[in-house]
């Protein structure tokens, strides 16, 4: 038995090789342990479309174990995340925080939905030539939500 949810992390870590490192971080509720990834990957839309894949497997695993709450009301809010920083949280850890972007909202909401996917997007460039990305998700008829604009992002 899992108790810390580090087995759908360390698939996770295995599924992208060398490039991850996991580490677990107990918290006082075994059902609230996060899991910290750290990944030096490529910016290249194939890789983070992989990691969104593995996040929203990743969230499946917990709602099939406990964590099934809608994110529309969850209580959860978008907020952005500092410039340079970027933490990807699985649904326990955004339950917990009551706070995410789009990289945490949108796989959160396609493990809610069989077929579902979170999709990466270009939505333009930095005057330094960094690419700028949003994450969406695709329902299985095709259309797709934007669960960051539901939450509270603007524009």
């Amino acid at each position: 038995m899992d108790l810390f949810g580090i087995g759908p992390a360390l698939s996770f870590a295995n599924s992208v090789g060398p490039i991850a490192k996991v580490t677990r971080c107990r918290a006082v509720n075994p059902a609230m342990a996060a899991i910290r990834v750290t990944l030096n990957v490529e910016r290249k839309t194939r890789v983070y479309q992989k990691l969104l894949d593995k996040l929203t497997d990743i969230n499946r695993w917990y709602r099939s174990h406990g964590f099934d709450l809608p994110l529309y009301s969850s209580g959860v809010r978008y907020c952005g995340e500092p410039k340079g920083c970027e933490i990807w949280q699985s649904v326990p850890i955004l339950f917990l925080n009551g706070l995410g972007d789009c990289e945490d909202l949108a796989p959160a909401r396609a493990s809610e939905i069989k077929g579902a996917r979170a999709v990466i997007k270009k939505v333009g460039a930095r005057p330094n030539g960094a690419r700028l990305f949003h994450i969406t998700t695709r329902l299985p008829n095709g259309t797709t939500e934007d669960p960051s604009k539901r939450l509270g992002m603007r524009g």
